[in-house]
This record gives structure tokens, C-alpha cells and sequence, in this order.
């Protein structure tokens, strides 16, 4: 195994036992995983989203104008498709990826989308899509390839070579296809991520820097150079995750440090509270005592009423 791929599942390996120790702080990254591969996945699009724009999308809150209309559908499409494959991914399912499940997925991107076929999407033309510019099969072959796709996608395995390097080939295949047009690039992505989550990964985010590098990797002449994107996006993902993991751990630790010491103050309040009333009575009690001590009593009480001047 070359460096690169090992630095990764030596990474990964780390983040699995960290998993299984802090299992709700995992969820709370993949959380904010999801936020990022949105973000990213439409700027791999050309589509420069806001945080705000994407909270507003998932918050299911109503939106004041018609422009925001089209991409807040899109974010709450891909939404749905990255939860829908995270069920997918769990390791004890063993379905395998057919076109039904691909043109299902492709239908929850689209869905209530005003642009949207009506028919099942596929490509019925040669033209190049948004920023795409690789060569693909044409429209007549994409049938065909898809059900050759689907068989190479179920007939990988992890023990012949690493799981990133099937990861690039599989995508790569895909994007030669391009079956649907505009939105083959992100079905690609994400059936790259379900791949990769069932071999214990976690989804793989490109970043928008990467943007460039990612289109000129597809008009290669093989997988080679998106093998070693998704090496680096894949270590970054991994490394962040670990991080995060950590960094959340430490801030649990000091917030129980602080309750600890806060509480222990109040406690030495309330302790010295109780004690301050004792303490008074304590101090009160001898000046009573002597004040009752030294007044004249009996006998000498009358006398010295009698010597009073009237």
C-alpha cells in the first residue's frame, strides 16, 4: 500500500475508535458534514450558497422572494438524498445499487423542480452540460452503459484494490456516461459517498477550491488523477473529523471542570451561611450574660432606689 492510502486508514482506523467511544459527538459532525457537502457539492455546480441560505432551506422556514425558490428546493433535495444514504450505507444492508435505486435518487434531486423532466431524465442529446467539458458517450449508448455501470459498481471489491481507487473509477465511469445530464455530476458524488461509507468511510466532501482541479481530473484519460483528489479530499475529511472529535471532547471536559468548581462554590456558600447566624448568637450571648451579671439585685437594688435624688 503506497503512503497516501495509508496515511488515510491510519487516520481512519483513529476516527473509528474514536466513533465507537463518542458515538453522539459523531453525530453531531456528520451533522455538520451534511451542511458542508451541500455548500460544496453546489459549488462544484457553479451555485455559491450562503449558511444562511442553506439554514433558512432546512429549517423548513418561508421564504420573502421567488428567486431563492429554485435552490432552496435543491438544497432540500440533496438533503433528502444524503439522508436516504446514510441508510443505504449501513454496513449490514446488503442491497445492491440497481437502476431503480439510481433513478430514484436522480428523482429525489429533481423533484418539484420547475425545470424538471417529466420523463425519466435520461440524456436524449450530445451537448455539453454547465461547466463540464469531458467527452461522454452519446445519448444513444447511455441505456446500454448504465446497466454495465450498475454491474461494475456491485461487482467491486475492497480486497483486489484500495476502496478510494474503486471510489475514482466508479465516479469516473459514471461522468463518461453522463445520463442525466445536469445533475449526473452530483448522482456521481453521491454514489461515489455510498461506495465509500459501506467500505467504513465517511462522505467524501470536494471542496469548491477544487472546483477546477475536479473538471480537469474528468477530462483525463483515465481515473488516475480523481484517485488522487479523493486521496486528499478523503484525508482532509478524516483529519477534520478527528479534530472536531477531539476539540469536542476537550470542551466537554472543561465545561464539567467548571461545574465542578461552580458548584463547589455554592456549596462553601450555603456552609458559610448556616455557620453566620452560630456565630452571631455566639457572639451575642456574653454581653447579655454580663449586662444581666452586673445589674444590682434584692437588697441592694431597694438600697440603691432609695439613694436615687427624687
Amino acid at each position: 500500500m503506497s503512503l497516501p492510502y495509508f496515511r488515510v486508514d491510519t487516520q481512519n482506523e483513529r476516527l473509528v475508535t474514536l466513533v465507537e467511544k463518542h458515538g453522539s459527538v459523531w453525530s453531531d459532525f456528520n451533522q455538520k458534514l451534511d451542511l458542508s457537502w451541500i455548500y460544496h457539492d453546489h459549488g462544484m455546480e457553479g451555485v455559491v450558497l450562503q449558511a444562511q441560505e442553506i439554514g433558512i432551506a432546512l429549517n423548513q422556514k418561508v421564504i420573502s422572494t421567488d428567486a431563492f425558490l429554485p435552490a432552496y428546493q435543491e438544497i432540500k433535495n440533496l438533503h433528502a438524498c444524503i439522508e436516504w444514504l446514510r441508510e443505504l450505507s449501513d454496513a449490514r444492508r446488503s442491497e445492491k445499487v440497481t437502476r431503480a435505486l439510481i433513478q430514484r435518487c436522480y428523482e429525489t434531486m429533481v423533484q418539484r423542480l420547475r425545470s424538471s423532466a417529466k420523463s425519466d431524465g435520461l440524456r436524449q442529446d450530445d451537448n455539453r452540460y454547465g461547466a463540464y467539458y469531458h467527452r461522454h458517450c452519446s445519448h444513444n449508448e447511455v441505456g446500454a452503459g448504465l446497466d454495465a455501470f450498475v454491474d461494475f459498481f456491485n461487482g467491486l471489491h475492497a480486497d483486489k484494490q484500495h476502496p478510494i481507487v474503486s471510489a475514482a473509477q466508479l465516479h469516473y465511469r459514471f461522468m463518461q456516461l453522463m445520463p442525466y445530464g445536469r445533475f449526473s455530476g452530483r448522482l456521481a458524488r453521491w454514489l461515489t459517498n455510498l461506495f465509500l461509507m459501506r467500505h467504513g468511510y465517511p462522505a467524501l466532501v470536494i471542496h469548491t477550491a477544487e472546483r477546477a482541479r475536479y473538471y480537469e481530473a474528468l477530462a483525463f484519460e483515465n481515473e488516475s488523477e480523481l484517485s488522487h483528489l479523493f486521496t486528499e479530499a478523503m484525508n482532509a475529511t478524516v483529519e477534520s473529523a478527528c479534530q472536531y472529535i477531539q476539540n469536542s471532547l476537550e470542551e466537554r471536559r472543561k465545561k464539567r471542570e467548571a461545574y465542578k468548581v461552580a458548584r463547589h462554590k455554592r456549596e462553601e456558600a450555603a456552609k458559610r451561611a448556616r455557620e453566620t447566624p452560630k456565630t452571631q448568637k455566639a457572639a451575642s450571648s456574653p454581653r447579655k450574660l454580663k449586662a444581666v451579671s452586673d445589674a444590682p439585685t434584692g437588697k441592694k437594688a431597694r438600697s440603691a432606689s432609695k439613694r436615687r435624688p427624687s
